[in-house]
């Protein structure tokens, strides 16, 4: 068989895989051929659209999106071989919100469709991304305009759907006696049609224009139909949503015990079916997207009840989920008021845990120290802290590229009113306090704020965690090597090199610079050390965090590498920009390169907020690395930061608050 012949055979046959939804078996077969070796122009097509569709069901949306540009770039071919990668590419960023982008795309993708059927499927795609966007007379006009076409054909392929949303955009328009029309005409056909999902949907849909009406019975009698059918067939995704809208109604209507109980079925449901049927990384990533209003409504409740030590559960569990599932640390505890107390009752240090968590418009506050539990609740607005995030990035952020670095501290001020005003007496006489930040509030240097006119850091050592749940990681912080007294430093990257040799004389060890910083190296001496030390730049992707890392003399170290390793090192230093951020994202955990190394088995992580200034990084971390030889890695820190903070010319917090202690503090 020629190279061409059998190109295509793999290509047609990779594409029958993707049919089978084996999606990972068909991007393994298509990745036994060489993309250059394929001269058909054609096949080359097919290549990259199956590989990008393959990439698209499994949440991979930047690999999709490359491979579908990629297709896109090959021309001399049937225009007609371009409509596929342009809607396919629309329907990557409709799923990841960027709608304008999608409807871009999609449009795109008309212009050179000619299969009926297939543009009726495009115009409706255009309909919900308008529907999404709150532009219901559009949309209204795509979804008439792919039902007459698909009328026109006699085409059943997704019709009943295209009138299903034809029926809840005319609700959104307040059309309530149209609406209710279709849905009844839907409602009997579907009756003899016996498509569960579509029915489930088509319930659970009706039921949602019921309780917007306020006819909580009929909600609820619509919704048992939806949550019966799901049970029958084992539809665990449509019986969650289920039972977040029992949850939704029963609290509407003032009855939270219920709506508490239906609310923790479905959280339970939801680690399920994270645990058992997702096991990709990003499509598990994607799937917790925008699911925590579940956890925000049991805390909520829980609090309302005076539950607070259930409350307090159900905020860990937020927390702890990403490290469970996306990071897989399977053996990672909840853990109680009382199992906390214990762990903190074995150190000779005052240690106070201060854990925040958010809803839509407030902020719980659960302080935790060797004696004492308090739940706080505070009323503050995600767009209150959005605003106050906005000044924290002009006067601290900013701050070096400004004429006058020296521009107040609003953020500081307006945000110790929410966040540290309200625990005052809790964190007098404490030797550390660790604060475990959710969202947003991850990237303040909370260490940096003020209490009585004087900065937190002056008084306590301060450490954070990602999850209380990793305290339960600290009983074994022995690394049990030969190479557990070894200590590497790498060192790459204009302006830091320097660093790396400056550190290597406090830090005595194996020394990597230049070109000996590959990846190859790092992976091979990053394992079961004392200290690892980068000296490098570093940055955050905030589209895809899991694609965040360092960069190497050849390539990027990135928070995928760090999945895939067992580290097991004692600590990890990353003098590196933007180290410690996280997904920007208030209702997600963080995701991201320090805590890639926290789930990898590193105990201690020091990381930066925020792309550090070369000559005042350099001073913390001589300082740091100095202090370590006489005191615990949190004090070290500490020290270091007040040094610097008395340093004339390094007193703006830009220069000494951007670096931060996760994990283990001794």
């Amino acid at each position: 068989m020629s190279n061409t012949g059998y190109n295509r055979e793999i290509v047609i046959k990779a594409c029958d895989l993707y049919k089978q939804h084996k999606y990972n078996q068909a991007i393994e077969l298509l990745e036994t051929i060489k993309e250059e070796d394929i001269s058909d122009l054609v096949v080359k097509n097919q290549y990259y659209y199956c590989k990008s569709a393959s990439y698209e069901k499994l949440a991979q949306y930047d690999l999709a999106i490359k491979n579908a540009q990629k297709a896109l770039r090959i021309n001399d071919i049937n225009p007609e071989y371009i409509g596929g990668p342009l809607s396919l590419l629309g329907t990557i960023y409709k799923k990841i919100s960027e709608y304008d982008k999608a409807i871009d795309y999609y449009e795109q993708a008309l212009k050179v469709t000619t299969n009926e059927d297939n543009i009726a499927d495009i115009e409706s795609n255009i309909g919900s991304c308008l529907t999404k966007m709150e532009k219901y007379e559009e949309a209204l006009i795509r979804f008439h305009k792919a039902l007459r076409i698909k009328e026109k054909i006699n085409s059943i392929l997704n019709k009943n759907m295209i009138e299903l949303n034809i029926c809840i955009t005319q609700f959104y328009l307040t059309n309530y006696e149209e609406s209710e029309k279709i849905f009844k005409k839907l409602l009997n056909l579907y009756k003899k049609e016996q498509n569960p999902q579509e029915q489930i949907f088509l319930y659970h849909s009706y039921a949602g224009m019921l309780f917007d009406k306020k006819e909580y019975y009929m909600a609820i009698k619509y919704l048992r139909m939806a949550f019966n059918l799901a049970r029958i067939y084992k539809l665990k995704n449509e019986e969650l949503f289920c039972l977040r809208a029992f949850g939704l109604i029963f609290r509407k209507g003032g009855k939270i015990n219920y709506a508490l109980k239906y609310y923790k079925k479905a959280i339970e449901i939801e680690e399920n079916i994270g645990k058992n049927n997702i096991s990709e990384e990003y499509l598990k990533m994607y799937f917790y997207q925008n699911k925590s209003d579940l956890y925000q409504s049991v805390v909520e409740i829980n609090y309302k009840l005076n539950k607070y030590e259930d409350a307090f559960i159900y905020s860990q569990k937020s927390k702890a989920k990403t490290f469970r599932e996306i990071y897989n640390l399977k053996n990672l505890e909840v853990l109680t008021i009382n199992k906390i107390q214990r762990i903190l009752n074995t150190f000779d240090k005052n240690i106070i845990i201060i854990d925040y968590f958010m809803d839509i418009n407030n902020l719980y506050i659960f302080s935790i120290d060797k004696k004492n539990f308090e739940c706080k609740k505070i009323e503050v607005s995600l767009d209150i802290l959005t605003r106050i995030y906005k000044y924290y990035n002009e006067e601290i952020i900013q701050a070096e590229t400004r004429e006058n670095a020296a521009i107040g501290e609003l953020w500081n001020t307006e945000l110790a009113k929410y966040l540290i005003k309200p625990i005052v007496n809790d964190i007098k006489n404490q030797d550390i306090i660790y604060f475990v930040p959710q969202g947003i509030i991850s990237y303040f240097p909370l260490h940096s704020l003020e209490l009585d006119n004087i900065r937190i850091i002056n008084k306590c050592a301060v450490g954070y965690l990602n999850t209380v749940s990793l305290l339960s990681l600290w009983q074994d912080t022995k690394i049990e090597s030969k190479k557990a007294n070894e200590n590497i430093i790498f060192g790459v990257g204009d302006g830091v090199i320097e660093e790396a040799r400056n550190i290597h004389k406090n830090i005595l060890g194996k020394l990597y610079t230049e070109n000996e910083v590959t990846k190859v190296n790092v992976i091979n001496n990053i394992t079961d050390k004392n200290i690892v030390y980068f000296s490098c730049h570093g940055y955050y992707d905030h589209d895809m965090p899991l694609k965040s890392g360092i960069k190497l003399y050849d390539d990027t170290f990135t928070v995928e590498d760090i999945n895939q390793l067992k580290i097991n090192t004692d600590m990890i230093i990353l003098s590196a920009c933007e180290s410690g951020l996280g997904t920007f994202n208030f209702s997600n955990e963080i995701i991201g390169i320090a805590q890639g190394f926290l789930q990898a088995g590193v105990k201690t992580v020091i990381v930066t907020l925020w792309r550090v200034n070369i000559e005042s990084t350099n001073l913390l971390m001589l300082d740091f690395t100095k202090e370590l030889k006489n005191n615990n890695r949190i004090e070290a820190l500490k020290i270091a930061q007040n040094n610097i903070m008395n340093n004339p010319k390094f007193q703006h917090p830009y220069y000494n608050a951007g670096f931060i202690l996760l994990g283990n503090w001794q």
